[in-house]
């Protein structure tokens, strides 16, 4: 989780946010209401999908983000708004967050240790001073993404302690503590700074916001994941969006690596479409199909063998990603997947077959868990069941966290 290590004694009262879910796949806005040792509720969701296109380019896909945002946040406006009562305090959303998935963002983890002959104590300093240096590194490594290479174009959007160990033990709160030697893991992300500020120029068309912040959907989904399934300490952590696969390896409960692939639900829905020479609403309708086995005969025959050759294509790429993140080392059997509901067991069966399997050195056989809104139920209300909506209710586990630890 986030590691403000000194809390504050201020008690907040609950508060109503504006949580932004901005995708490869689609756009999601959601009014949540956070509060003191209390599960999150989640007061109105609504959900675009991003226009599918045959042939993706930059430019379109990007325009397509934009046009889902501004319906989203228009619907917001007027129809959230409204359904929140007449209580005219929750009307006034002051807090936004906005979490971004690929490929809106890069990021990198970083374990750095600090060894010296004589006890050193671990200050604010000590840690401030470690995580600009490491954000400095990190935009040099990574202007090339954004075109010219010049600072201005991109932005640190996230620089997180996500652990620390001092003498190889790990330690809540180290400030004010002596150690030898101190492991710092530290997850950094960036964006371009055009796209933030285009996504708040559109935010600001219809809400006025005093605090907007920018995170991704890679540490905001490990948090909630790791917080929730805490006797789990080593697992893959995927997420299956619209245009992008993106894994995470985590190990003793730190990110330690994570890496993206360009093959999401609508590369396979275009692959899909041109093997059966229809649509994509054609093939992702025969998709659904197949897995309720409401096909039958030469029809179904013809469909598996397609879908074995989409899937391949898919399963093909997660070997290849888990081969680079593993670098010769077993990876955990245990994977945590977020999808569209539509496409998860498509992905289940995908991971679970015998062939894949076989073809990755593991610490066992693999166990999949598709994290949907019934395995989030324990940590997360919705005011109706029309409201349930799985990476809202993953953002609103960990920003109501990041609410209690700001107190």
């Amino acid at each position: 989780m986030l590691f403000p290590f000194v809390k504050s004694e201020n008690k907040k009262r609950g508060k109503t946010v504006l949580i932004l879910d901005i995708g490869s796949g689609s756009v999601a806005g959601s009014f949540v209401e956070l509060a003191q040792n209390k599960n999150p509720k989640v007061m109105y969701v609504k959900r675009v999908p991003m226009k599918f296109v045959r042939e993706l380019s930059g430019n379109r896909f990007k325009k397509g983000m934009f046009t889902a945002l501004g319906v989203v946040l228009d619907d917001l406006s007027k129809k959230g708004l409204s359904s929140l009562g007449s209580d005219a305090s929750k009307k006034r959303i002051k807090k936004v967050y906005c979490s971004l998935a690929s490929p809106w963002f890069v990021s990198q983890t970083k374990t750095v240790k600090i060894k010296k002959e004589e006890p050193f104590v671990i200050t604010s300093k000590f840690i401030s001073d470690f995580l600009n240096r490491e954000e400095g590194d990190f935009e040099n490594s990574n202007l090339s993404k954004y075109g010219s290479g010049r600072k201005q174009e991109s932005e640190v959007i996230e620089r997180k302690l996500i652990d620390m160990k001092l003498n190889g033990y790990k330690v809540g709160n180290p400030l004010g503590k002596k150690a030898k030697e101190a492991e710092l893991t530290l997850f950094l992300s960036m964006s371009q700074t055009s796209i933030l500020d285009e996504i708040e120029d559109v935010i600001t068309k219809y809400f006025y916001t005093e605090d907007l912040t920018f995170h991704s959907f890679t540490l905001v989904s490990f948090s909630a994941i790791r917080d929730m399934y805490d006797r789990v300490t080593d697992f893959l952590l995927l997420d299956i969006a619209g245009e992008v696969t993106d894994i995470s390896l985590v190990k003793q409960g730190n990110v330690l690596k994570t890496m993206s692939f360009p093959v999401g639900k609508n590369t396979l829905l275009r692959f899909l479409a041109e093997e059966l020479r229809t649509s994509s609403e054609e093939a992702l309708s025969s998709l659904r199909l197949f897995y309720t086995e409401s096909l039958f005969g030469g029809k179904i025959d013809k469909l598996r063998k397609s879908i074995t050759k989409v899937g391949g294509t898919w399963l093909r790429e997660f070997r290849n990603a888990l081969t680079t993140l593993s670098t010769g080392d077993s990876v955990p059997s245990t994977i945590f997947f977020t999808a569209d509901e539509d496409l998860s067991n498509f992905y289940n069966r995908l991971m679970k077959s015998e062939e894949f399997s076989q073809s990755i050195m593991t610490d066992g056989l693999f166990v999949v868990s598709f994290v949907n809104c019934s395995s989030l139920d324990s940590y997360v209300l919705f005011r109706t069941k029309e409201e349930k909506d799985t990476f809202i209710a993953i953002e609103a586990i960990f920003f109501n966290r990041v609410f209690e630890l700001e107190r």
